[in-house]
């Protein structure tokens, strides 16, 4: 009973350990349109660049909505991979730049939002 016990404790503890791990990392934007209007409940595409100095390492596309407030939240990391591995990206690099582009009539025409 008690190797049962301690078996089951295991898997437990490594259950909870490996739901706590992160493959990507948040995301939120309040999108709007050229003329400063929210897109509120509409299709917005994204695509996320990572770089290192000037070099993309990883880039990816998402298709989401905007909620009634004009917000989306992405997981940088779980999008569509256009480039590079993001569990292949060297964090101990001095400096990363994060380059956000939109379309917000969700397809694919982005415009550099943020970088």
């Amino acid at each position: 009973m008690r190797k049962i016990l301690i078996c089951l404790f295991t898997l437990s503890i490594s259950i909870q350990i490996y739901s706590q791990q992160s493959k990507g990392m948040s995301y939120q934007a309040v999108v709007r349109d050229g003329n400063n209007e929210l897109i509120v409940e509409g299709s917005v595409g994204i695509k996320i660049d990572i770089k290192i100095e000037n070099m993309v390492v990883y880039s990816e596309t998402h298709t989401e909505l905007t909620n009634e407030n004009g917000l989306l939240t992405i997981e940088i990391g779980s999008g569509t991979v256009l480039d590079g591995s993001f569990a292949d990206i060297d964090w101990s690099a001095p400096q990363h730049f994060l380059m956000v582009s939109i379309d917000p009539e969700g397809g694919s025409n982005y415009t550099i939002e943020a970088e």
